[in-house]
Formats: structure tokens, C-alpha cells, sequence
């Protein structure tokens, strides 16, 4: 019996009610009784339902389990998802716990000799098979990890050892190259991985040359542009004040001058730029009528997807700015990747679709309006699936929440309303609604 066996074992016994010497035996020590009960209770803050079931299940004692077994208790509803995720997350606060993972391997026998049912072997497989996909998952992500690193800490120690080689253009190199790729297909925590061992073991290299300390400062700012975009801003600022001619860092600069709405610097520095996208965008935002000003400008640049997306998150920032102008254009196919260089025009595809369902407020159940989101689930379940390739789905509190509540209209599957109640929307506040 493998460690993952036992502590399912465990979990899934106790939960069921038919381990009552283990749970006796638990009871009779407070400091043990009471860890037990805090991992139960971490899982329970971790467990995607609404927290009336939480409520529900939460106790001082053991005696929660009793509750627990009237779901296991029963095939229909012992085999529900939501039930096996909760026993998962318990069992992974059990084994962090170092004194309730060795009670239960000390108990091991004891475990062993609870007979458990059809039903309770069906989801202690279903268990144990979960948490086996999770950790292969989970050790491929890292192995592609780790070996992007060693294959990049190679790269890096060939400059040490080589003195002829000019290490910062190596450098560039390297962020250019394989780096790129890296953000390219958005696994972002791997470059911020790469960077900080980059920054340690070239500090003295990085602070005398300014081509690379501001090629670094961007690549930061990429990697946070989606979880802490104020900092992001910051950084590719930084670059720019760096190096203000290299034309990524303007485009950047002119996006922070038209979110502090000065417009007078963000028109300079379009001129200066000399991409035509961004003269129009900063004439589109700056416009006392940004939809008559939109209405003329060339039809190549209005199919940009990417323009109007920079449009409507500078226009957001105006006190009562019209964006409904943007979205109204012809339907358009979803791209068949998600990478750095498509994600705006997904983003802006999401939003258009915001904008056609009401921001997916659904007032009742009838078949006209549940038809009327059927593209938007298929649209928010491919972002979905496609974000799972990446290293960002954690970013995207509003997507998560179009993701269940589209589902769960479409579906009526109470689980995705759970999924839709449990997400933190304390993270969606700095959010600002973009069509009236």
C-alpha cells in the first residue's frame, strides 16, 4: 500500500463513518484532534462550492464527517466530483501536515482493515487516478522547465568560460532567441525563472550595458503584464527612459500616456514612432467623439483586432467614454492559438462577445437567450482549454468567471455555479465594466 493509497484510504474511511476506532483514537488527542479538523477546514476554504455547502460541512470536531458520509453513503451522490475534490484537498493538507501524515502511517494497518463498499472502492480509484494525472501534469510542466533552464544555464556558462565571447551581446542573444520563443507560446513564470538567474550571475554585466538592462526590464514587464500590470507599466517605463528609440518600448509608452489620459505626450510619441496604428489609436481615444473618428479611419486598421483592444482599454479610463462603437463589426473567427502575439485579439474577441450577451447577465432560463450563448461558451471553453498550454490561466479572474457562468446558463449543471461562487471577485475590483 503506497502513501497516496493510504492517506485515500484514510480520508475516504473516516469520511464514510466506518473507521470509528481511527476516529475515536483522533478524538482522545486534542492536539492531533484539533490538526485534523484544520486541514479539513483549509480544504474546505480551497473546495470550489458555494460557501452555504461549505457552511455546511464545517465543525469544531470530527463530527463532521457524519455529514460527509450521508454524500459518500449514497452511489449518485459519493461518486460526485465536487466530493472528490474536497477528499483530494484534505488529503494534501493531511500530508503537510508532518504529525497527522505520520498518525496515519503509524495506522496504517488500521486503514488497511477498513472494508470498504463498491461505491467507496470506485471513488478511492477514481481518487487515486486523479491525483496521479495531476502529478504527471504537474512533473512534465516542471521537467520542460527544468530542462529549458539547464539548456539555458548551459548557453550561460559557455560565456563564463570563453573570455573572448562579448558576454552581453550573448546575452541579448539569448533573450532574443530562446527567450522570446518562451513568451511567444506564454510560459511566463519559466522566463521569470530564466531572468532572475540571468540577473544573479550577470549583475555587474547587465548594470554597464544599457542595451541589456533595458531588454530585461521589458522582458519583467511581459512576464507580469497579465498579474501585476501596475508594476508591468512600470517596467516597460523603465525601458523606455533606458533606450527611448527602440520602437516595442514607445509602443509601451504610448499605452501608459493614454492611461493617464495625457494625451498631448502619447500624440508626440506616436509622430516620433511612425506606426500608423498608433497615430490612429491616440486620435481615436483623445476624440471628444472617439465613434465618428473611428468611423473614417482605413478599413485594414479597423480589421485590427489588436488596435481596437488597446482602443477599449484606453478608452475605459475617460470619464464616461462610449466603447459600444468598437464592437460593432462582423463576427470573426477565433484564432487557432493562443500565443503573446494573438492574445489581444482573443481578449477583444471576448469582450465583443461581453458586449452582444449583456455582460453575461442571464435573467432567466428560456431557450432563446440560452442559443444566444451557445457561441459564447464555445468561444470562453477554447480560450479556456488553450490557457491550460500556458503558464497565465491563474491571471484571468473575469474570463474564470464567464467560463462557469456561461457554462453553468448553458448547462444548468449546479457544479459550474459552485465553480462561479468560489472564485475570489475581490480580484475583479480595480476591473472597470467597458460597455454601458
Amino acid at each position: 500500500m503506497g502513501l497516496d493509497d493510504i492517506m485515500i484510504s484514510f480520508a475516504v474511511s473516516v469520511g464514510a463513518g466506518i473507521a470509528t476506532n481511527l476516529i475515536e483514537d483522533i478524538r482522545s488527542n486534542k492536539n492531533l484532534d484539533a490538526r485534523m479538523n484544520k486541514c479539513f477546514n483549509n480544504a474546505l476554504k480551497k473546495w470550489e462550492v458555494s460557501q452555504e455547502t461549505r457552511n455546511n460541512l464545517h465543525s469544531e470536531s470530527l463530527n463532521f464527517y457524519s455529514d460527509l458520509a450521508v454524500f459518500l453513503s449514497n452511489p449518485a451522490k459519493g461518486i460526485n466530483p465536487k466530493i472528490k475534490e474536497l477528499l483530494h484537498l484534505w488529503i494534501k493538507e493531511i500530508q503537510n501536515d508532518e504529525i497527522c501524515a505520520n498518525y496515519i502511517i503509524s495506522h496504517k494497518q488500521d486503514v488497511a482493515n477498513c472494508k470498504l463498499n463498491d461505491v467507496l472502492v470506485s471513488l478511492k480509484n477514481d481518487i487515486l487516478t486523479t491525483i496521479n494525472i495531476i502529478a504527471e501534469r504537474q512533473e512534465n510542466m516542471l521537467k520542460k522547465q527544468d530542462d529549458m533552464m539547464e539548456f539555458l544555464q548551459t548557453q550561460m556558462q559557455a560565456l563564463t568560460k570563453d573570455e573572448t565571447i562579448d558576454q552581453a551581446k550573448k546575452l541579448i542573444a539569448i533573450l532574443r532567441g530562446s527567450i522570446a520563443e518562451l513568451i511567444e507560446d506564454l510560459k511566463l513564470t519559466t522566463v521569470r525563472r530564466v531572468i532572475e538567474e540571468i540577473e544573479l550571475q550577470y549583475a555587474s554585466v547587465i548594470e554597464n550595458n544599457q542595451e541589456l538592462r533595458s531588454e530585461i526590464a521589458y522582458i519583467k514587464g511581459l512576464t507580469l503584464l497579465f498579474s501585476q500590470s501596475p508594476k508591468a507599466i512600470e517596467l516597460f517605463h523603465e525601458a523606455y527612459i533606458i533606450r527611448p528609440d527602440v520602437p516595442n518600448y514607445m509602443q509601451m509608452e504610448v499605452r501608459r500616456c493614454l492611461a493617464k489620459c495625457d494625451y498631448e505626450t502619447a500624440r508626440k510619441l506616436s509622430e516620433e514612432l511612425g506606426d500608423e496604428r498608433y497615430k490612429i489609436i491616440v486620435d481615436i481615444v483623445s476624440s471628444n467623439n472617439s465613434a465618428s473618428a473611428f468611423a473614417v479611419i482605413p478599413e485594414n486598421i479597423k480589421r485590427d483586432m489588436e488596435v481596437r483592444q488597446i482602443m477599449l482599454e484606453s478608452l475605459v479610463v475617460k470619464k464616461d467614454a462610449n466603447c459600444a462603437f468598437l464592437f460593432d463589426c462582423e463576427d470573426i473567427d477565433l484564432p487557432e492559438s493562443l500565443k503573446m502575439s494573438n492574445i489581444y485579439q482573443w481578449l477583444f474577441l471576448l469582450s465583443k462577445i461581453r458586449c452582444e450577451t449583456g455582460d453575461f447577465i442571464v435573467l432567466s432560463f428560456n431557450a432563446s437567450q440560452i442559443d444566444n450563448l451557445k457561441s459564447a461558451q464555445k468561444a470562453v471553453n477554447l480560450f479556456w482549454k488553450k490557457l491550460e498550454e500556458t503558464e497565465i490561466k491563474g491571471n484571468f479572474y473575469l474570463i474564470a468567471c464567464l467560463h462557469s457562468y456561461w457554462n453553468f446558463v448553458c448547462t444548468q449543471d449546479k457544479s459550474w455555479a459552485d465553480s462561479f461562487l468560489s472564485i475570489d471577485r475581490t480580484n475583479l475590483a480595480h476591473l472597470k465594466k467597458c460597455v454601458d
